[in-house]
């Protein structure tokens, strides 16, 4: 199973899909970059691979990284 998905910020007004997919190693295509896996969340999972792909070390992340369960992005999905 996999997933096509878009990324974007600022409430909506910015698509940054194109540098999460080159951060990622993720393949795109016009509808988004592709998100493979089975029985996951894969918007979560996504938050949390680039939050650990930008703060590594888990104590030098910033503080305001609560996101959804301690360690990932604040998200959501549309």
């Amino acid at each position: 199973m996999s997933r096509r998905m878009r990324v974007y910020v600022d409430g909506g007004q910015f698509d940054i899909t194109e540098l999460i997919a080159d951060l990622c190693g993720l393949s795109l295509n016009s509808a988004g970059l592709l998100v493979k896996g089975c029985g996951m969340d894969m918007a979560y999972w996504l938050a949390d691979h680039i939050t650990y792909l930008l703060w590594p070390d888990k104590d030098k992340r910033p503080k305001w990284l609560k996101g959804n369960g301690g360690g990932c992005l604040e998200w959501k999905t549309l």
